[in-house]
């Protein structure tokens, strides 16, 4: 393989990466908000 084709493999590596740091934290974010029904009392509007 040449120095193209691994700067390209190690850059949609470092991508992917990324992208599942971020569907994580999102991931989190959407548990803290379920967990969050459950414990905050909820005002009548």
């Amino acid at each position: 393989m040449d120095a193209a084709g691994q700067n390209a493999k190690d850059l949609r590596a470092y991508r992917l990466d990324s992208i599942d740091i971020i569907h994580g934290l999102a991931n989190v974010n959407m548990a803290l908000d379920h967990v969050r029904d459950f414990f905050v009392p909820q005002t009548a509007t």
